[in-house]
């Protein structure tokens, strides 16, 4: 896989967001509610997984060496559009609801099955303090994973991860390991 042929489609994820109309006064807004996803890309090697919060979405699809990112926004109407790096143009497809959805990957329009996690499977992330370093994993709910790190912007695998560690070391560097909604919490 290769990040420049990932960039072409269009990535929308139907999500309920658990968020309601505007608050009594005196009374605080629902919490968000956090919805992950993890599958794989059929035809080929890689894993993906999503993350959605609130309004908020982040993709991950690697294949143990290459990666790519994607992030976006949910409108009122529960559909998330995901974008590329250059954060502009549309990447793909994705319906919570039935845990399908296509993007493009090798030139060619690719889909998958994305089934709904627990706290322990889904979208890790760690990520240096100058952003040089990125690093992501998709963990199926059966346990397999796999992950890669971007390092002044060359791919490598990443090392393993153990579900519920606070903290990975990549590249000589002990990092935080975010999931779930705390990797959705800020931009890194």
């Amino acid at each position: 896989m290769r990040r420049s042929l990932l960039v072409g489609g269009a990535l929308s994820a139907l999500v309920i967001t658990g968020c309601a109309a505007d608050p009594e006064p005196g009374r605080s807004a629902p919490a968000e509610r956090f919805a992950g996803f993890a599958g794989v890309v059929k035809e080929t090697d890689n894993y993906l997984a999503i993350a959605v919060m609130g309004d908020r979405a982040r993709a991950f699809v690697c294949d143990d060496n290459d990666e790519a990112w994607f992030e976006g926004s949910v409108g009122k109407d529960g559909v998330a559009t995901l974008t590329g790096p250059d954060g502009k143009k549309p990447v793909g497809f994705f319906n919570t609801l039935q845990g399908m959805g296509s993007f493009w990957i090798e030139g060619r329009l690719r889909t998958f099955q994305a089934a709904p996690v627990d706290k322990t499977a889904g979208l890790y992330r760690a990520q240096s303090p100058n952003g040089q370093l990125v690093a992501g994993w998709v963990v199926l709910p059966n346990g397999d994973q796999v992950g890669a790190v971007t390092l002044n912007g060359v791919n490598q695998p990443a090392p393993p991860i153990k579900p519920g560690q606070k903290t990975v070391t990549v590249a000589g560097q002990e990092l935080p390991l975010k999931s779930g909604p705390e990797q959705l919490a800020s931009s890194g």
